[in-house]
């Protein structure tokens, strides 16, 4: 029999369906690589085929041509619902769900109906009859009943996972909420047309709707672009950040929370969402005061009791609209107690290895004060022994007058050992106080002028406490030193501020050295070791310019913070 068909306004309807989900089917292939793209594909070519086989079964002039038609869309029915599961699942962030086992139980379905649909004739396990009143009406069997609780329970599992979705993520609700209502209106219809209620008779109610529902998805698709990999991007990297986020609203109520910052404050305020910020840090009043300010507030906050208290730096901003009004703000949480815990390790060992340095400098002073004069008095004590036992007198009263100067020294050393360790209390600590009071003290003892040149404008005291007081002890060396072993009469110490580093010149007119002959002399190689090492620990650097007989100049340099 030769199939005739003829002209029927009622197919411009379902050509126009056919032709929207072909459109878009072919749009979300192209971004395949997304991947929700491939079933969003699949949900759209196969109404496709529904929309053609309906049209072409208006249009059939003879019975048998519309039976054959009917068969064909309803081939597509049960696929339909298929990739409309596996694209909620995979929109949704469930697609570790769509296993290779799981999408071969899947296909079973489709399979059999399939099967029973293609030998109904022979087997009718689908529909018993066939009826024609002004469109096909079926006779359904237990096994079409079947398939029909089947679809229906693949409807209420994509209804639970978007309403989830829904709830769980307000950036997506605008398109979720379009999908969801696409889902529920075609859905319902179907149900109704299931149980022969078609007030549009002939025509297929459910690619009536499509219509419109081609045009909610492609507002989905095109103004909230569920398919661009940059907000999808966004989102999952707010998700994994392993700092916190929360977004508050004008109100101070939080509207959003990321799972780090669950995480961060889980010990604090359980189900963050709907909470109040303020009982976790009263820091919003700073906040408003400074509108648009992105480091308007930067604070840190403990959180838990002890031995479990965390230490967490927050982070505030304004989120602005186009008219800068302020919408609410950004927060964002780093757990900083693993960091400070570090840092708290790492002072300590810097301070003990600074210990160990100051012990080995003590070392060698003692042995190069302390030590040689101990075997210079044991020495001279012997001597003059000698020099009473055998009578002379005036030699051995030359020698105790020897011993009495170097007795002297030794406790000018001393003395100065005792005041170059005494610092002071950082919590109280004035560079600029401790070397001008050092200065005059060193003038005063030792009848050596100094002169401290600082230009306007430059306040020493800003330095850190840890660089000052290097600095100041790499300072004390050098004015020792120009005294032992340069035999100077005036030292001048110059400040000067440049690209936000600090650079110290000591300069003093004594009779200088030469540094090849530094190693063979221990006591300069100890004080220098003692200088570099000082200054390099604060991240700075050491420069020696002399010549015998012209003086010596230290050059210091270390950052200015």
């Amino acid at each position: 029999m030769t199939a005739s068909y003829s002209y029927t306004p009622y197919i411009w309807p379902m050509l126009a369906s056919a032709l929207f989900f072909a459109l878009l089917g072919i749009y979300s292939y192209r971004h395949r690589a997304v991947p929700c793209a491939l079933s969003f594909t699949a949900m759209m070519i196969f109404p496709t085929f529904w929309s053609i086989g309906a049209a072409l079964m208006l249009s059939a002039n003879d019975l048998p041509t519309q039976i054959f038609w009917f068969k064909f869309l309803n081939l597509f029915k049960i696929p339909t619902a298929t990739a409309e599961l596996c694209f909620v699942l995979q929109y949704c962030g469930l697609g570790r769900f769509l296993t290779r086992r799981n999408l071969i139980l899947l296909s079973i379905p489709i399979l059999l109906s399939t099967i029973f649909i293609l030998t109904d004739n022979t087997f009718h396990l689908i529909w018993t009859d066939l009826q024609y009143n002004g469109r096909i009406d079926p006779v359904h069997t237990n096994v079409t009943n079947l398939l029909f609780v089947y679809f229906f329970c693949l409807f209420l599992v994509e209804i639970f996972v978007l309403v989830r979705f829904f709830i769980r993520s307000p950036q997506q609700r605008w398109p979720v909420g379009l999908i969801l209502l696409v889902f529920i209106i075609s859905h319902a219809v179907f149900i109704t047309d299931y149980f022969h209620v078609n007030p549009f008779q002939p025509m297929d109610p459910v690619i009536l709707f499509w219509n419109a529902g081609a045009a909610i998805y492609a507002l989905a698709i095109f103004v909230f672009r569920i398919f661009d990999p940059i907000p999808l991007a966004r989102a999952v990297a707010v998700r994994q950040m392993q700092d916190g986020m929360l977004v508050v609203d004008s109100e101070h109520i939080i509207v959003y929370s990321n799972p780090a910052a669950e995480k961060i404050l889980s010990g604090h305020s359980m189900h963050l969402k709907g909470k109040d910020f303020t009982t976790v840090v009263d820091i919003f009043q700073k906040a408003r005061d400074h509108p648009g300010d992105p480091t308007a507030v930067t604070t840190e906050i403990s959180l838990g009791d002890e031995p479990d208290i965390r230490e967490v730096s927050l982070r505030i901003s304004s989120i602005m609209d186009d008219n800068n009004q302020a919408l609410g703000s950004l927060v964002l949480l780093h757990d900083v107690t693993d960091e400070k815990l570090s840092q708290a390790q790492l002072i300590e060992q810097q301070q003990v290895l600074a210990t160990l340095r100051e012990r080995e400098r003590l070392a060698g002073e003692l042995h190069d004060n302390a030590g040689q004069l101990l075997g210079y008095v044991n020495l001279q004590a012997q001597a003059i022994r000698k020099l009473v036992h055998d009578g002379e007198n005036e030699k051995a009263e030359a020698q105790l007058s020897r011993l009495a100067s170097a007795a002297q020294e030794a406790h000018t050393d001393l003395r100065e050992s005792i005041s170059n360790l005494k610092v002071g209390s950082l919590e109280a600590w004035s560079f600029l106080g401790t070397l001008q009071q050092h200065l005059a003290s060193y003038q005063n003892i030792y009848a050596i002028n100094t002169e401290l040149v600082i230009p306007g404008g430059l306040d020493i005291n800003a330095l850190k406490p840890g660089t000052s007081v290097q600095l100041y002890r790499v300072i004390q060396e050098a004015l020792t030193n120009a005294r032992k072993h340069g035999q100077a009469h005036l030292i001048r110490i110059t400040f000067e501020h440049q690209d936000n580093r600090i650079r110290i010149v000591i300069t003093d007119d004594g009779v200088g050295f030469d540094h090849t002959q530094v190693k063979s002399d221990t006591a300069k190689h100890y004080g220098m070791e003692f200088m570099t090492a000082r200054i390099q620990q604060i991240g700075g650097s050491m420069q020696i310019a002399s010549q015998p007989g012209s003086g010596t100049q230290v050059v210091l340099d270390a950052p200015y913070e």
